[in-house]
């Protein structure tokens, strides 16, 4: 009894602080209410060898950060982020950090990294156009604060999703290049990237880098300083037509061969599932735990157990065919699918917490069995919605009011009742505009006819 009195009160407290009309966020047009969304859902085909509706986390302000669109936004997608927890405050808990625009013929396909102390953001595009066929080329298109352009880029062909990590500390970029090897250049400098130094090889002959993961800090004894120890690799091999993810391996940072001459498949084993495979992985150093997802759903294996001689058992903690890509954070694993963001304790895996849903774009937290999702109670939730700025604009951290536009690096813009404020590229002119007077002078905004907005070009 006391159980459905307490879930009565989190519902209405919830509803209290719900909105449903922009005015109900106190400071329209700048404030807005949404209340219909959906997940941007990545890139790769739908099987759990490739990045899809991927998720992050800020470890330090303890929120997670993903890419959805609202549907009464025609062309922007949004990076937004809530607690940990869940909402309990939605016209407060929910915050836009990013609003992404086209840029030209690359599509916007999500975000892949968020790095905290600079509060960067990689986002995955794919840059599509007559000359290319279905799909295109993959890009990874660093997004810095105040500057999102295809001018602060690394691209590829192929593969994208689990390709960088980084170490804002050392000013280091650790790159997976699908198949090949794994690489060290400086964090965020596309110079750098490109007279990168490889640390380990792989090849279409013998296989090479599917994903990689950056171990946890252990002290050293030089100069008492922090030293970054192993990078872990999920290793791909080509057979036929066919490609086999079964094994993680461990690259030690203070160990690379000159030239980088060490194979990837040579490289001393963590672990591997010849029976399964393995997709997405996250690993903790710390407690000495992996998590994997595959076509069943996603494992865990207790690794510390060999230290007393035993084997790993896995274990399936969560039963589902669309386990893309989740991450684990202090014995929860976190993961979109199926229209929800969802997190699972791996100490008792047998329930699960709703955190947000993108039918109704308002969360609660209620407990349901894994893949086993109340209906009704979703849809009787997706009416409530919350309040974030309109595009482009912040709070600037010291209002509530969401009117703050830097006008050195954006530009202004109205068009159908909605405002926005747009990001400015190198020169001057905005990502995407609407009307001519978005343009610098000398420029006039061209529509496309296929599109809802145009670019701006010499008169």
């Amino acid at each position: 009894m006391y159980k459905y009195i307490i879930l009565f009160i989190l519902f209405f407290i919830i509803l209290i602080n719900s909105c449903s009309i922009d005015s109900d966020c106190g400071n329209s047009p700048y404030t807005q209410c949404k209340t219909k969304s959906s997940i941007v859902d990545g890139i790769g085909t739908v099987d759990y060898f490739h990045y899809k509706n991927n998720i992050e986390i800020d470890r330090e302000n303890k929120r997670l950060l993903f890419t959805m669109k609202y549907d009464d936004e025609e062309i922007e997608q949004r990076i937004i982020s809530i607690p940990l927890t869940g909402m309990k405050i939605p016209n407060k808990d929910v915050i836009c950090h990013a609003t992404l625009y086209p840029m030209g013929h690359n599509k916007i396909k999500g975000l892949i990294n968020y790095i905290p102390k600079s509060k960067s953001m990689i986002i995955a595009t794919v840059k599509t156009g007559i000359t290319l066929n279905s799909g295109g080329f993959e890009k990874d298109t660093f997004y810095l604060p105040k500057l999102l352009t295809s001018n602060n880029t690394y691209s590829s062909v192929g593969f994208s999703g689990e390709k960088f990590v980084f170490s804002e500390d050392e000013n280091t970029q650790y790159s997976c290049v699908y198949g090949g090897g794994v690489y060290k250049s400086d964090f965020g400098n596309p110079k750098s990237y490109e007279s990168k130094e490889r640390l380990f090889f792989g090849n279409d002959l013998y296989g090479g880098c599917a994903g990689i993961r950056l171990g946890e800090k252990s002290v050293t004894s030089v100069n008492n300083k922090q030293q970054q120890q192993k990078l872990y690799i999920l290793y791909v091999k080509n057979k036929k037509h066919e490609t086999y993810h079964n094994s993680i391996h461990i690259g030690d940072l203070s160990c690379v061969q000159p030239g980088g001459e060490t194979l990837i498949i040579n490289l001393p084993l963590l672990y591997s599932d010849e029976a399964n495979g393995i997709g997405h992985f996250e690993y903790s150093e710390i407690e000495d735990l992996l998590f994997y997802s595959n076509g069943l759903g996603i494992f865990k294996a207790d690794l510390s157990v060999r230290k007393k001689n035993k084997i790993p058992i896995p274990k399936l903690i969560y039963k589902s065919n669309s386990a893309f890509s989740f991450k684990y954070y202090k014995e929860f694993i976190y993961l979109s699918t199926n229209e929800k963001i969802i997190r699972i304790s791996t100490i008792n895996y047998k329930k699960s917490e709703t955190l947000f849903t993108f039918n109704g774009s308002l969360n609660k937290n209620n407990n349901n069995n894994n893949n086993n999702i109340n209906k009704k109670q979703s849809k009787a939730i997706s009416t409530t919605g919350h309040c974030v700025c309109a595009p482009g604009f912040t709070n600037n951290g010291t209002t509530d009011k969401c009117n703050y536009c830097d006008k050195s690096t954006h530009v202004i813009s109205k068009d159908k009742n909605i405002i926005r404020c747009i990001p400015l590229k190198f020169d001057s002119n905005p990502i995407v505009c609407f009307h001519s007077q978005d343009c610098s002078i000398g420029k006039t905004c061209v529509l496309n006819k296929f599109s809802k907005y145009g670019q701006c070009l010499n008169k």
